[in-house]
């Protein structure tokens, strides 16, 4: 639900010392990353020593300032995990007495928090520096949330290797885009990228190269990067078929079928062997490992 009234545009003033004054009574640590992630997006042009050490406050009042500060309310603190069940709604309030923003949970806020973000016109001069920054068609009130909680996108990082630094930002323009699954498409018969702690091995002979691999760190940082970014990670290890890459570890040779065997174009593809005990103990490993990685797990 989105009104705007047309009446008048509002200039935010002194925008290098724009600030953010939250209401909840306790502080997502999220929050202030993104906070302040968001102040950089937005005023781009503003030095780091412009930029108010006070940047993120707490129940601010002050009549003189409203155009200055975006006053942040969120009813629950204590989830900021991004799931089928998150409510992602959030009301945004622009007007001459208050911008104001309200949010059920902390994606919620992410979600009006890139809106308000959208809102911000720039007036620029010949050498895209920026002279003015304002709202325009105010008042503006907007009751927002998401038809279809899966909005998302999948990424497969076994047949071409995308780098951390790189998925992180794909995880960015999906902030920017509001989407909130992020399907990672690991492994298949091509590579085998992510290191699994129960089996290691898996990743030293199924990589391209030893430099193409994600660690567990690089994996858990992916992890909270996403996260904070209210993106719900689905991580897929492609099976019983396309496993090729798994037998390149010498102790699971005998767990994989037909991987030498080509069918068209590509590389060979492998089926996991069904018939082997030794199978759903691997199996068992790699399902605990992504539990590990990966939680919560819906």
């Amino acid at each position: 639900d989105y009104r705007a009234s047309g009446l008048y545009d509002l200039q935010i003033h002194d925008y290098c010392n724009f600030r953010y004054n939250l209401q909840s009574t306790n502080l997502i640590p999220q929050m202030k990353e993104i906070l302040l992630l968001y102040d950089k997006w937005m005023f781009p042009d503003c030095l780091e020593e412009e930029r108010p050490w006070n940047k993120i406050i707490h129940g601010y009042r002050n009549e003189n300032e409203h155009h200055n500060i975006l006053n942040i309310e969120v009813e629950d603190t204590k989830n900021i995990y991004m799931l089928s069940t998150t409510n992602e709604s959030y009301s945004l309030e622009i007007s001459n007495e208050k911008f104001h923003l309200k949010a059920k949970t902390y994606v919620g806020f992410l979600r009006g928090l890139e809106t308000f973000s959208q809102l911000l016109s720039y007036i620029k001069n010949e050498n895209d520096e920026i002279l003015e920054i304002k709202i325009q068609g105010c008042p503006i009130s907007i009751n927002d949330s998401p038809r279809y909680y899966h909005r998302g996108i999948m990424l497969d990082t076994s047949r071409h290797f995308i780098s951390k630094k790189n998925i992180m930002t794909i995880l960015d323009g999906m902030l920017f885009s509001k989407m909130s699954v992020f399907h990672w498409h690991i492994s298949d018969s091509d590579s085998f990228p992510m290191e699994m702690p129960s089996h290691p091995n898996l990743t030293k002979y199924g990589a391209f190269s030893p430099e193409e691999i994600y660690s567990k760190e690089d994996v858990r940082d992916i992890v909270q990067y996403a996260i904070t970014r209210g993106i719900m990670i689905i991580p897929e290890l492609d099976s019983p078929s396309h496993l090729r890459s798994w037998v390149e570890a010498p102790e699971f040779q005998d767990l994989v079928l037909n991987y030498k065997q080509l069918y068209g174009k590509g590389v060979p593809q492998g089926e996991i062997n069904p018939a082997r005990n030794k199978t759903y103990e691997l199996l068992a490993d790699l399902i605990r490992d992504l539990e590990e990685y990966f939680y919560p797990w819906e």
